[in-house]
């Protein structure tokens, strides 16, 4: 049987604001389990990534990162 996983990618550019609000807003979901979030970077110079990164980890997000 194949497992049904959700994989959400978000893009980001300076959404330090944002960002957690965005992952909370995921987390908080029913059925969200089984969840894989793509942090889509375009080299932010405000703490879009290490916002994202406590957070992931605070909620037991798998989160990755990709930058471009």
């Amino acid at each position: 049987m194949l497992s049904k996983q959700l994989t959400i990618v978000i893009p980001t550019y300076n959404e330090g604001k944002y960002i957690a609000r965005t992952l909370y807003a995921i987390a908080a979901q029913s059925g969200t389990s089984d969840v894989k979030i793509i942090i889509a970077d375009a080299r932010s110079t405000d703490n879009t990534r290490l916002i994202g990164e406590s957070i992931g980890f605070e909620l037991g997000v798998n989160i990755k990162r990709f930058e471009g």
